[in-house]
């Protein structure tokens, strides 16, 4: 089973979930030893039960001792920024507790609730000693917790949210795999696993089918894209989160499963029954490109599994089926995040007889390692040619690396990844899992990958061009380098391409319409390679050639390769002619000189743009010099991705002339008041580059609804055991914006012992005071053993991000639901002080005071500066607690800093303001 994400998350859930976990999804890992591969590490609060023989300070002391004794950089070891940055996320995550750490202080303080302690840290003698002087800290930080904490999260749980922090110090493969996570972890990296072959997302709340996998129970089914499953067995998956419906549709390999569909132009649901297999996730795509010139065959390997080596073989000897038309082989790592090392080292050796294919440092560059082609079963010398792009990472770069260093295979694509090191992973008591980097890998000649990754021999840049955009400069890809903390290597590292070349790619207008079929690119067999420029070229070159070997093969391919590149700018000059820019390029002996301007159309100088609106940027460069600008383009920098990488083309601009670009820019619904500096770098063709150009864009937040509800039930007849209710919600606006949709869902807390047919209701432009009704119906089984069932509302506005959620326990006897039926129910009213519009200061500190008050009890108020916890007031249990003040300096860091104000009632029902306030340098 394989998910796809929903892209409707609300803000308050996105801001939890950013405090709570820390993603790097980028890259594969490449995992030595055990055998494992991860695409992400995270620290996850309330990920799995508490093991009952679980004792605070086990997890810490057998990850400190792994870290100590076989962690790759014993430099980067460091006790106290390690432990800083534990305590720190433990802060982020857990409300209740606040952790004041100053960066050079030798002491920090632990606030849980209205408790308090000072700690001090011992003198450690030295980095990698100190591991050992920071257990006993600890578990006098986990013993103070356990006389203190009350809250929901396990002591647990907040011992491997530490951890995990202080091991993601260390670099950003490392990290503390939680129970749940690492056998998910583990599922996902052996490439099979029990279930019913069909990958599910959510599609406007729903469960749906976007794919099933060929051959397995649910293709057999006839089970179709774009299907809704409305029920698992007896469970209705209305409002069922994408991990929940994952684990009811996995299970033991020879069981059965009932499925309830909605299929479009089908009426009535219908229901199948399919038992479950095991599920193998092709790695191996496989196709053979004929042609009178000769037979190419194009293998692509999506990602390095248990069998990638068996079933590479397997396909590559059906595509060599005719030996006498057969002229040589494409093989494809693009989009390949790595995975296991032995696999990776086999699909190398098959085309190499000889030469190392990777080697393996660990400390103080100590060779631990090497691996070499052995010559037998070695395929036969025909020309060969490896496709890779800046998403190739790990495994795949191992691959590149060894079959271009040996001069086996011609590299065509982008600049990779850069993932060189290697992870172990331990399994710790509580079944949660260290993973560790303990090593790094050199490809063929001692060259690094790490941290700059396989430089093609052929290097392909996409351009593209309409009257709407353009898209000409290199894009800034996501790779290693820009990993926070990545390692570096003192190894050598090839930079240059034999050949660079940009390559043209149509780009429609705006106004056509082209819609994707998602839901069957991605998992489908068929591949659709006549217009992939990388594959044809690829063909064109192995078609040509005359020789297997890289270097001769480069020669050969020169002509060919400029050949390409001048049809390709042929057809980007022809592009840019049809909306009036020359594109042709000319020496020029005189020099020019820019004059620029800049405006938002349709706004005031310095005016502020509002969420929601779709404005036009307009540069426009005069040139005041003798010569003229060849090929001029622009391009934005900005902290702000909305105004970020935007380009600005103007090609030939003639002394005494004047250009204009605009781009189209859309602010969401849901931004934030900002202040943002955006700069606009140049090139051109002869050097001749006019100053950068910087100008203020500010924003204003929309007006935002603010919820409230309360509840009743229809015919006043209240839910029991084996009966259908109906039940009404009232949602009021109390805030002055309006929603112009509110999504109102009703969560199942019960499992099989409760049904919900109807748990979803939009209401339409909600404005001010007005309040409109949702209708939702459950029904609880007979055998219902418990008094009371529990639901969870939500309402929520995807645009704006705005929402409120909350939990219902309703009475099946005479006893009192909560909260009662027919009381208006709205989370706490933060008012701030001296805070309106757009903010900057020129302190390091800026002063954050207000009012929170509510109908019910309160029991804190938060504040953070981007993902940390600056200020933690509780009044938990304190008389007269429905409406408090609070007021704090916060600290400032540079550029725009988030400020987010949170507050809660003693049931856990929460409000939350956040803004920017730019520090002005």
């Amino acid at each position: 089973m394989e998910t796809k994400k929903s892209n409707k998350n609300y803000f308050f859930k996105k801001i939890l979930l950013y405090f709570t976990l820390s993603f790097i999804a980028l890259s594969g890992s490449l995992l030595y030893q055990s055998g494992f591969n991860s695409t992400s590490n995270a620290a996850v609060i309330n990920n799995s039960d508490v093991p009952a023989n679980y004792s605070a300070g086990d997890i810490s002391k057998q990850t400190l001792f792994f870290i100590g004794h076989n962690y790759y950089d014993p430099a980067r070891i460091n006790a106290k920024q390690m432990l800083r940055a534990g305590l720190l996320a433990v802060s982020r995550t857990v409300s209740e507790i606040l952790i004041d750490f100053p960066e050079n202080s030798s002491k920090f303080t632990l606030t849980v609730e209205n408790q308090e302690k000072k700690f001090s840290l011992p003198n450690f003698s030295n980095q990698k000693a100190g591991l050992d002087q920071l257990l006993p800290l600890l578990n006098q930080v986990y013993d103070f917790l356990q006389k203190n904490y009350k809250g929901e999260t396990s002591i647990a749980d907040i011992e491997r949210t530490l951890m995990n922090a202080m091991v993601e110090n260390l670099d950003p493969h490392s990290a503390l795999l939680p129970p749940k996570l690492f056998k998910e972890f583990r599922t996902q990296t052996e490439g099979e696993f029990g279930g019913l072959g069909i990958v599910v997302g959510l599609k406007d709340g729903d469960l749906t089918v976007i794919s099933p996998l060929e051959g397995t129970p649910a293709w057999k089914a006839g089970i179709k894209t774009k299907d809704k499953i409305l029920k698992i067995n007896t469970e209705s998956t209305i409002n069922m989160n994408l991990n929940e419906a994952v684990e009811k549709l996995r299970g033991k390999i020879g069981s059965s499963v009932n499925l309830t569909l909605g299929r479009e132009n089908i009426n009535e649901p219908f229901e199948v029954t399919l038992v479950r297999a095991k599920i193998k996730i092709d790695s191996i795509q496989s196709k053979l490109l004929q042609s009178p010139e000769g037979d190419v065959a194009y293998l692509k390997i999506k990602s390095f599994q248990e069998d990638t080596y068996r079933e590479l073989v397997r396909n590559l000897k059906k595509l060599k089926a005719n030996p006498t038309k057969f002229k040589g082989l494409i093989l494809d790592l693009r989009n390949n995040p790595g995975g296991l090392l032995d696999q990776a080292i086999k699909v190398s050796d098959l085309f190499l007889d000889h030469g190392v294919i990777v080697s393996t440092v660990g400390a103080e560059d100590k060779v631990l390692q090497v691996n070499e082609a052995v010559g037998a079963g070695t395929e036969d010398p025909y020309p060969m040619i490896v496709l890779v792009n800046g998403s190739s990472a790990s495994a795949s770069e191992i691959v590149a690396g060894a079959l271009k260093n040996n001069n086996r295979a011609v590299l065509i694509g982008e600049q990779t990844f850069g993932k060189g090191s290697v992870q172990s992973v331990y399994t710790l008591r509580d079944n949660s899992a260290l993973k560790l980097t303990i090593a790094q890998y050199l490809t063929p000649g001692n060259e690094s990958i790490q941290s700059v990754g396989i430089t093609p021999d052929i290097r392909l840049d996409p351009v593209s061009v309409n009257s709407e955009s353009v898209h000409l400069l290199e894009g800034d890809t996501f790779r290693e380098k820009d990993l926070e903390k990545h390692l570096e290597s003192n190894f050598n590292q090839t930079k240059k391409p034999v050949f660079e070349s940009k390559y043209f790619v149509p780009k429609k207008e705006s106004t056509e319409t082209n819609p994707k079929d998602e839901e069957n690119d991605d998992y489908s067999r068929d591949l659709k390679l006549d217009q992939d420029y990388y594959v044809q070229l690829a063909r064109k070159i192995i078609t040509q050639a005359k020789t297997s070997e890289r270097p001769q093969l480069l020669k050969q391919s020169d002509g060919l390769e400029k050949e390409s590149e001048k049809g390709e700018l042929a057809k980007l000059v022809s592009a840019f002619e049809k909306i009036g820019i020359n594109w042709n390029e000319e020496a020029s002996s005189e020099t020019p000189q820019a004059q620029v301007t800049f405006n938002i159309e349709g706004k005031k100088s310095g005016e502020a743009l509002t969420g929601g609106e779709e404005v036009r940027l307009n540069l426009s460069v005069k040139n005041i010099g003798k010569g003229d600008f060849y090929r001029l383009i622009a391009k934005t920098e900005s902290e702000n991705p909305y105004f970020k990488n935007k380009e600005f083309a103007f090609g030939k601009v003639k002394s005494g002339e004047t250009k204009n670009w605009t781009a189209k820019v859309k602010i969401p619904e849901f931004a934030l008041s900002r202040e943002d500096e955006v700069k606009f770098t140049f090139k051109e063709a002869n050097g001749k580059v006019p100053e950068p150009f910087i100008t203020l864009i500010s924003t204003r937040a929309k007006a935002r609804p603010v919820y409230s509800y309360k509840y009743h039930f229809e015919n006043n007849q209240k839910p029991g055991k084996g009966n259908k209710s109906t039940l009404l919600l009232d949602v009021k606006n109390l805030g002055p914006g309006v929603s112009k949709e509110v999504v109102a869902n009703l969560k199942n807390l019960e499992g099989e012992s409760l049904f919900i047919s109807e748990g979803r209701s939009k209401l339409q432009n909600l404005g001010k005071d007005e309040v409109k009704q949702a209708r939702f119906v459950f029904t609880v089984t007979k055998d219902y053993s418990k008094e009371k069932i529990g639901l969870e509302i939500s309402l929520s506005d995807s645009a704006l991000q705005e929402n409120l959620f909350d939990k219902l326990k309703l009475s099946l006897t005479e006893a009192a639901s909560l909260p009662p039926a027919d009381i208006w129910v709205q989370a706490p009213v933060i008012e701030l002080s001296g805070i309106d519009g757009v903010q900057s200061s020129n302190s390091g500190k800026i002063n954050i005071a207000g009012t929170v008050s509510s109908e019910t009890p309160l029991k804190d108020v938060l504040i953070y500066v981007g993902e940390n916890k600056v200020y933690l007031k509780s009044v938990s249990g304190e008389e007269n607690s429905k409406k408090i003040t609070f007021s704090s300096s916060v600290p400032l860091g540079e550029k725009n800093n988030l400020i987010s104000i949170i507050a809660r009632d003693e049931r856990d029902l929460s409000s939350h303001k956040s803004f920017y306030i730019r520090k002005l340098k």
